[in-house]
């Protein structure tokens, strides 16, 4: 049997909550945007282009990272609302909804624990996560990272979304592992779970609250689940002695 040598982690949801902001204040925030352009519009209202411009640009770029691109999902929201803008002032907004995003990020309890233990363990860490460079680089520059992790790969440096196995494949290549080597920790069963399964790797779901499944996906479970990240220091120390 192979020894487990290294843990994959997701960024959002896992090590970083920045989705706790988008799900209770993230209406708020676009209606006040779009006010300051001169449109107003209810929550409910704002609240169904939201969706809709997340359920389309998951569908059309599945596995892809044309999704980042600057001002795309203010821009397709408005186009939801039935609100014409030039893209360029669709990248301001979404820059002031970034901005606003990473001033009310912090670090989920016990991640920067754990990943001092693990690394006391000699278990290689990868950060593997689905988004743009801008975005990463603003969560880096307030928590720096990079120290905790043998290699960071972000999506949209490499060009496609952990669902393709690119960036999976890539930080297998660079430190030399072989998948069924690692243990990928994510919340996405989409995108983190069942990327890791093809690629044969043991898979921890952070049972985050606000995870979400889209309809057009066929999930399958993770070998563990856990509610927090307490949780997942046992389990690691398991699968290295049962080793």
């Amino acid at each position: 049997m192979i020894m487990i040598n290294a843990v994959f982690f997701d960024l959002g949801g896992v090590i970083l909550d920045n989705i706790t902001f988008i799900e209770n204040h993230g209406i708020e925030l676009d209606v006040k945007l779009l006010k300051d352009i001169g449109y107003t519009f209810t929550k409910k209202e704002v609240g169904k282009a939201l969706k809709k411009t997340s359920d389309s640009l998951e569908i059309k770029y599945r596995g892809s990272t044309e999704k980042y691109k600057e001002g795309l999902f203010f821009f397709l929201m408005c186009k939801f609302l039935g609100v014409d803008i030039c893209m360029e002032l669709a990248k301001k907004k979404d820059f002031e909804f970034y901005e606003t995003r990473l001033k009310h990020s912090k670090l989920l309890p016990y991640a920067i624990e754990l990943l001092k233990l693990l690394r006391k363990r000699k278990l290689k860490l990868a950060l593997i996560t689905n988004d743009s460079i801008k975005a990463y680089l603003g969560y880096d520059r307030i928590y720096r990272f990079k120290k905790y992790f043998d290699l960071v790969v972000v999506s949209e440096e490499i060009g496609a979304e952990k669902s393709a196995l690119v960036p999976l494949k890539h930080a297998l290549m660079k430190l030399k592992l072989d998948p069924k080597e690692v243990v990928m920790v994510g919340d996405r069963m989409d995108e983190d779970i069942i990327a890791g399964k093809k690629l044969e790797m043991k898979t921890v779901r952070v049972d985050w609250k606000f995870s979400r499944k889209f309809k057009y996906v066929d999930y399958s479970e993770a070998d563990y689940v856990i509610r927090n990240l307490r949780e997942l220091k046992p389990i690691i120390e398991s699968m290295q002695n049962h080793n």
